[in-house]
This record gives structure tokens, sequence and C-alpha cells, in this order.
């Protein structure tokens, strides 16, 4: 996450000397704060809250609900600067740079598969490394790695068009770093509190799948527009009706 800061600070500081005026330098208002913990609590609060009341699942003997609590705030606070980093780096820099040269809906598509990719080294290493761990012979390793590596995209590609329509909608880093924070600090509190729970893996998946179809395929992206010159729209318009990749 640091290393995305430093090379996104590198490129346009000194490489492409473009500047950081699109990433959004303002704090917006609380109920653009409020409505991402919202979200981040609905793909893993909720679950774990809905298991918890089916008696499926239940907080562990050493923790409370306040202690649940203030977990996730103290999760959320964690993990703000490398939150920071990544949205710093794949939105505020990388997305409108792709908005200059693709419509609105292949640049996120393309940013989404960039940031997945960029996920794969730790997802996949820490699968093997789990692995060699348990001992596992060659067959089992490449299963879990197929699975892992077709998991993490179902999640982290399909994250990208929310992460990235909060960036576009506010045009504001400092509230899609806070959703990021929030994600990871509900995620990661929900599952200390109860060890697991029964919808964790299924609920967050498929909600996350359906809205990132959702906002791509409705979602509102004309604010990515603004990225644009007159001659890189024409450009843009040119591709399109050619069948070009723009």
């Amino acid at each position: 996450m640091v290393m995305v800061t430093v090379g996104t600070f590198i490129a346009g500081r000194y490489v492409f000397k473009d500047g950081f005026k699109d990433v959004g330098w303002i704090w917006g208002k609380p109920i653009h704060y409020i409505l991402s913990f919202a979200t981040a609590f609905l793909l893993f609060g909720i679950p774990m809250l809905i298991n918890i009341f089916q008696g499926s699942a239940a907080l562990l003997p050493n923790f409370t609900w306040t202690q649940y609590i203030l977990l996730m705030g103290g999760y959320t606070l964690a993990v703000i600067v490398p939150a920071f980093g990544e949205e710093f780096g794949f939105r505020g820099y990388l997305l409108p740079h792709l908005s200059r040269r693709y419509t609105p809906r292949k640049a996120v598509i393309i940013n989404s598969l960039i940031w997945w990719f960029w996920h794969q080294p730790v997802a996949v290493g820490g699968a093997i490394f789990a692995m060699n761990l348990l001992g596992a012979d060659s067959s089992l390793m490449l299963l879990v790695v197929i699975w892992t590596f077709l998991d993490s995209f179902l999640n982290c590609f399909f994250d990208g068009p929310i992460f990235s329509y909060i960036w576009a909608k506010s045009n504001i880093i400092a509230v899609v770093t806070f959703f990021h924070a929030a994600y990871d600090g509900v995620r990661n509190s929900s599952l200390m509190v109860t060890g697991t729970f029964p919808l964790y893996g299924v609920w967050n998946t498929i909600f996350t799948v359906l809205l990132g179809l959702i906002l791509l395929w409705k979602g509102d992206w004309k604010s990515l527009e603004k990225f644009r010159t007159p001659d890189q729209e024409i450009s843009i318009e040119i591709a399109d009706e050619s069948g070009g990749i723009q």
C-alpha cells in the first residue's frame, strides 16, 4: 500500500509531471462518511448480526458488544494510512487518467482489473504459504490457488466499481479512503469477535457482485467525463464509431 503511494507520487511529480489536482483534496460532508460506513456495515456487519440472531454464530467468550464497536473503530483508524495509499493511487490518480483515454465505464473496468491483479501476489501468495504450512500436496495446492484467484476476482474486481463510484460521485479522496478503511475495519472486527460466521464470504460476495454489476450497467459515471479535454472527447467518439477499444 505504501509503495502505491510512493509510486503514484513519483509518477505524478517526476515522470509525467501532471500533479494531483484531480484527486479531490477536500473533506466532504458528514453524510458522505455515514453512508460509507453504512455500506461497509451492510457488507459485513449485517450478515454477522443475522447469524447471531439465528443462533448459527455467537460472540466469542472473550468479547462483548462494546468491544466489537471499539474494535470496528480501532481497525478503521489503524488502516486509514494504507487505505489512503491505495485510493490515492488507484482512484485519485489512475482513474482520472484512464477517463481521459476511455469512456467512463471502460475506464472503471480497466481500473478494477488492474486493482484486482495488483492484489494477487498477496492473495495467491498467502494461499500457497498456508498450504505449504499444512503440508498440502501439489494438486490440493493448485485447487486452492485457483479458488483463491477466482474468489478474489469476484470480490476485488467487483469492489472496483463500488470504490470508483464513491470517488467519482464525491470526487473526494477522504471519503473513499474512509470507506476503504471502514470496509476493512468492519470485516476484520466482525471476524475477530465471532471467529467466523456462516454468511461470511457468501453475503458480501453476492452483494458485491450484484452492486458492482448494477453500477457498471446503470451507474451515472458522467462525472468522470470532466477529466477529458475537447480533443480527447472527439478521439473517444471516433474510436467508438470505428470499433476501437476506447
